[in-house]
């Protein structure tokens, strides 16, 4: 079974080889943002006159933002896209004929997103950040960095196909999902490091799932998280793995029976 999960795979990423273009034009397209972002701080630090803010120097402040790019890269899913359509072609009823479990074959097909986003454009964007920026890298960090992207496409893929197996209920959420991205991005670091927030914050902060999308690889590589603060990350990513993965699974075994009786 695990060689038809594989074969779905390689499928799907052969479809994103013929669009070899598009990838540099993603993460040209990605890069846009945090420009924006690198122009505004560097205007606060000058309004400020001072060389850090909370810690963080106008260099690590640069390193952190272009490096959301990658989390950005990873964290990219059309699970929920892809849901939404097949539920209003109605096709849905006939993909779960399929000989493979519905929810692990469109895992399956959404993994070549981010192994197709890394491979043509998160690698090179990440060598060419390490040389632009000249910061230290070591083995240890780079090991922690994969290990946070792991996360970060768990959680966002997880958070994606909840909010696909809804439109079985809704018809579209697009409206609903984009509102949660930019709550997401708020709320996870994306528009400054969750450490500039007031202490009260970051102890709810830290709690919630969209610290990984966004500042937690960025972090690891701005040199904001150590290697023993990072395990305790991980232990909280972990956590709501399995909080998604219950929610997931509760919410698709319920929709699985209103499919069987209605037809989507």
């Amino acid at each position: 079974m695990a060689n038809g999960y594989l074969a779905v795979f390689k499928i799907s990423f052969k479809e994103f080889l013929s669009y070899k273009s598009s990838a540099a034009l993603t993460a040209a397209l990605t890069l846009v943002y945090p420009l924006l972002l690198v122009f505004v701080w560097k205007a606060v630090y000058a309004s400020t006159g001072g060389a850090t803010i909370g810690g963080l120097t106008l260099n690590q402040m640069y390193v952190y933002f272009f490096f959301n790019v990658v989390g950005l890269l990873v964290a990219e899913s059309f699970i929920v896209w892809q849901m939404r359509d097949c539920v209003k072609e109605g096709c849905l009823a006939s993909d779960l004929a399929r000989p493979v479990a519905y929810p692990k074959f469109i895992f399956a097909t959404a993994l070549s997103q981010p192994v197709f986003n890394i491979v043509f454009a998160g690698i090179p964007l990440v060598a060419l950040l390490i040389v632009a920026t000249g910061i230290t890298v070591t083995p240890l960090t780079l090991a922690m960095f994969a290990l946070a992207l792991c996360v970060d496409y768990a959680i966002a893929n997880l958070f994606s196909f909840i909010f696909g197996t809804l439109t079985i209920y809704l018809t579209d959420v697009s409206g609903l999902f984009n509102a949660f991205l930019g709550m997401a991005t708020l709320l996870g670091g994306g528009v400054m490091p969750l450490l500039l927030f007031p202490a009260w914050a970051q102890h709810v902060l830290y709690l919630l799932p969209f610290q990984f999308i966004v500042f937690v690889p960025s972090a690891v590589m701005t040199g904001l998280i150590t290697a023993q603060a990072f395990l305790g990350f991980m232990a909280v990513g972990a956590a709501w793995i399995a909080a998604l993965l219950v929610v997931a699974w509760l919410l698709w075994k319920k929709a699985r029976v209103m499919i069987n009786a209605v037809g989507v």
